[in-house]
């Protein structure tokens, strides 16, 4: 649900707060001198004010908040309940009121006439997601204009930073919020309360745009106690106001109060008692009347008084500078008495002589927002500060993702870097050791810091931040840290290489190419095959600590050295390869750098984030249920799945012999085909006939996302090549899902159970669980299971025949690495879905090859290609070829 600030709800503890219930309000007035206090603030103090704005509020709105925002679809919980009590207590004069609600009178001890009361606005809130854009009373500047001076009205929400405006020919525009108050004010010395409408000397409905987050209004206090208040909360508005409203909506303010003394105003601004303000390093300057021109003309005076005593500037020259170097502008033209406003950059005068005295006093009202921002940004990222950390990251503003990147990869969008954030756990202790600052602009800024880590090394932090609504936010972020000697989520042990290529007494410089494919390649070995030297850990540090040395390499692994290729090092593998998601307890999930904070898949998990990672050419695999294709699908790799047994898996520790196969992951297609060559020499022994099977039925299997994208490599395909159908129904599936199951677990208990019997404790929970369940299946089951699997098998190829079945390589993008309790059915769910449609390759014993594809969202995916046994190295030149078209 949205969050609603009712009155009292979410206050900071210990604030100092001014709720805004009828008692508390004028509706349609400011108050006069003989108005009592709501409330006090101490100079130098804070106070939390909320305020209400008029729209739903009004007799032409039906006087019913309720109704009226109900009318636009926002239910009785996001209407605020003060609006609904100051309707009801009916305090306003319909006929000669105007129609804002003013929070106040609030007294500020010590304040005098003659002072200037400080109001800096340190937060603004918003309390309800909406608001609303009207004209009336034929008081837009186009009121006489026929078609513009009717009384209509426009609902926005809020989206982000943005509001929505809805057309009525079924469109719709966004455009920036940038809050603030459109009244500020002091109390009037008279009996009589002024109108709300039109401003004045002491402030009231401005409607000044700038007076965002970090600005600070300043106005001549009228009586004893200033007696300040607030209202006409806006979310957006336009400098000139036009139609007389922007969007108003309601806020709750945190301002910061200050007096300036009668002779310290004196001595820096002369006898000037017109309202000024200083927002984002800038002077804002302000006339008014009910002429425009003749309010130019006050504001263009108001600011020759205030720079000449500032900062010592002849009069006629500051005339002069104005014009060449400053901006005026109409803050709004509507308000019965329009309003004028110049902006001066204060960097202007930094070589006059007022210059030191002048920053010396603007230095209290100063916007340091950035420093704030930067040292609120480092409290909380060391605290885990995650809600914190992500109000400082911007909500995607102007429809940009937001983007943080570091060596594994880019986050994209507020909500996925929050989501990775709150599942990290916290960053490592560090401490700042230097920092330097550029002002890309006034609402721009880079930021680069330099840290040392607890730890040790050193911690690089690149940070793009930009003001929005007066508020700084990042935008971009970049991290280097510390290179780690060894990845121990990719590798288990790596070398320079760890193994060298095997050189052939024939190779020459002249034939050296030819006679080595793999040449300058490397290759991350899944730490199930042998490495001569190495013992085979399993993923399981147990295992390893009581594992042989192994005296020779595995055949497959001694193809792909007598190719060329050298080994980099021995890769992590999912426990006993019995996953699927690339977890591993022991050493860590291995990082998915095509999408970070997303799992890499597995079981071959460290060859293929090697892979992905540019740390190798090659990762050299298993395949049992999909250890090739879901990592290649999650990491936008390529993949093949060999033909069960035409490579050997000597050598290669088992999970399951029914089904396990040796395969191997690239990025190109090209390195997979000559990978593929150099492990199986022969020709294939089958010739596809060109066609492909489509099974429209497992699209049922697959997530949209993932669909869509797998639904446009089809489409591509389909035009290269015919196509037909396959009978391979869901019911189907679930059979063989369900052989696959009671086969791989028997086997599995069969090679693994003795060990695993004494090490229980040694396991992840979910491989134990799955052990225990294996150690349950019976022989008897086991023989019926493979005799059913013997004539799945036999049908699935007879249905195939020549063919080359396309289907999705995994059923979802990568899960999040860290989803919380809510993800995990969702991930449990996906990964069924996904033995169902890897499961086809699996017990039909077939070769499958999957290529890379991309969601909208551009997070990697994949098309699987499967063959009939024996069509490997065609199966992979047809995947090139379609890729191509795709």
């Amino acid at each position: 649900m949205t969050r609603i600030l009712q009155p009292s709800t979410d206050v900071p503890q210990g604030a100092n707060y001014i709720s805004s219930v009828p008692e508390h309000v004028l509706w349609g007035r400011l108050p006069a001198r003989h108005d009592a206090f709501i409330g006090s603030v101490a100079p130098g103090g804070d106070i939390v004010i909320d305020t209400v704005s008029h729209e739903g509020l009004l007799p032409d709105q039906g006087s019913d908040p309720v109704r009226y925002f109900g009318g636009c679809g926002v239910p009785r919980e996001e209407v605020l309940d003060d609006a609904v009590a100051i309707v009801a207590a009916n305090q306003r004069d319909a006929v000669h009121d105007g129609p804002h609600v003013v929070t106040g009178p609030i007294e500020v001890p010590g304040a005098h006439p003659g002072d200037l009361l400080a109001i800096s606005v340190s937060r603004l809130d918003r309390r309800v997601p909406y608001g609303v854009i009207s004209t009336r009373h034929a008081r837009g500047v186009l009121a006489n204009v026929e078609g513009f001076d009717g009384n209509y009205g426009q609902f926005c929400r809020a989206n982000g930073d943005r509001a929505e405006f809805a057309l009525d020919n079924g469109g719709k525009i966004s455009f920036p919020m940038r809050p603030f108050l459109g009244i500020m004010g002091v109390t009037v010395d008279s009996d009589e309360r002024p109108n709300s409408i039109p401003p004045a000397e002491y402030g009231g409905n401005i409607d000044l745009n700038e007076l965002t987050e970090g600005a600070t209004l300043f106005l001549p206090v009228q009586i004893e106690g200033a007696g300040l208040y607030i209202g006409d909360p806006h979310f957006a508005q336009g400098n000139g106001e036009v139609a007389l409203t922007a969007l108003e909506a309601s806020l709750r303010a945190e301002l910061h109060i200050d007096v300036v003394p009668a002779a310290e105003r004196r001595e820096l601004f002369g006898d000037n008692e017109k309202p000024f303000a200083y927002a984002h390093d800038r002077i804002i300057p302000m006339g008014m009347d009910e002429d425009i021109d003749v309010a130019l003309r006050e504001s263009v005076r108001n600011a020759i008084e205030i720079i000449s005593h500032l900062f010592a500037v002849p009069e006629h020259q500051a005339y002069l500078l104005l014009s060449a170097a400053a901006d005026f502008d109409v803050t709004q033209a509507v308000d019965l008495v329009a309003g004028a406003h110049g902006l001066i950059d204060t960097s202007l005068f930094k070589r006059s002589t007022g210059y030191e005295k002048a920053t010396a006093f603007l230095a209290k009202f100063a916007d340091h927002s950035l420093q704030d921002a930067l040292e609120a940004y480092e409290s909380a990222l060391m605290s885990d500060d995650v809600a914190t950390m992500s109000e400082l990251f911007a909500r995607d503003p102007d429809g940009v993702p937001v983007v943080r990147t570091d060596s594994a990869g880019m986050l994209a969008g507020h909500d996925a870097i929050t989501a990775f954030r709150s599942k990290r756990g916290g960053a490592p202790s560090r401490t700042l050791t230097r920092r330097v600052s550029r002002m890309l602009g006034k609402d721009a800024a880079g930021v680069v810091s330099e840290f040392r880590k607890d730890a040790g090394g050193t911690v690089n932090q690149t940070q793009l931040w930009q003001r929005i609504s007066g508020r700084w936010r990042i935008v971009d972020a970049h991290l280097t840290y510390p290179a780690p000697a060894i990845d121990a989520r990719i590798w288990r042990v790596v070398g320079v290489p760890l193994v060298p290529p095997v050189v052939s007494k024939d190779d020459t410089a002249s034939s050296s190419v030819v006679a080595s494919p793999l040449q300058g390649m490397r290759v991350a070995v899944k730490d199930l095959f042998a490495v001569r030297g190495f013992a085979i850990g399993a993923g399981n540090p147990d295992y390893l600590a009581e594992a042989p040395i192994e005296s020779a390499n595995a055949p497959a692994l001694q193809r792909l050295l007598e190719a060329g290729a050298a080994v980099q090092g021995i890769a992590q593998s999912d426990e006993f390869a019995y996953s699927l998601a690339g977890a591993n307890v022991h050493y860590g999930t291995p990082p998915n750098p095509r999408a970070q904070g997303r799992i890499s898949g597995g079981s071959t998990s460290g060859p293929a984030s090697a892979v992905a990672c540019g740390q190798v050419e090659i990762g050299l695999g298993t395949d049992t249920a999909g250890s090739i294709r879901i990592p290649a699908s999650y990491q936008g790799l390529w993949g093949i799945r060999t033909t069960h047994d035409r490579v050997t898996r000597e050598g290669v520790y088992p999970l399951s012999e029914s089904f396990d196969t040796v395969g191997v992951l690239t990025r190109d297609g090209q390195t997979l085909a000559l990978a593929a060559h150099a492990l199986m020499p022969e020709a294939d022994t089958v010739a596809l006939d060109g066609s492909l099977a489509v099974c429209p039925a497992l699209d049922e299997c697959v997530q949209p996302d993932v669909q869509s994208a797998f639904t446009q490599f089809r489409t591509a395909a389909s035009a290269t090549l015919s196509t037909s159908p396959i009978a391979f129904t869901p019911q189907l599936l679930d059979d063989w899902l369900d052989i696959f199951a009671t086969v791989r677990g028997f086997e599995a208990w069969r090679i693994d159970g003795a060990w695993v019997s004494k090490h229980w404790d040694s396991l992840a929970p979910e491989v134990a669980a799955r052990f225990e369940h294996d150690s349950h299946i019976t022989a008897e089951q086991y023989d019926a299971a493979c005799q059913r699997l013997q004539e799945a098998r036999a049908f699935i190829r007879a249905e195939l025949g020549s063919r080359v079945l396309l289907i999705p390589s995994a059923s979802s993008v990568a899960p999040l690495a860290n989803p919380g309790a809510d993800g995990l059915a969702a991930i449990e769910q996906a990964r069924a879905q996904t033995l169902r449609l890897t499961g086809i390759a699996g017990v039909g014993g077939l070769p499958a090859v999957s290529v890379p594809c991309e969601t909208a969202d551009g997070l990697p995916c994949g098309a699987c290609l499967v063959g009939p046994a024996g069509t490997d190295h065609a199966l992979i030149a047809l995947a090139a070829q379609l890729a191509e078209v795709h």
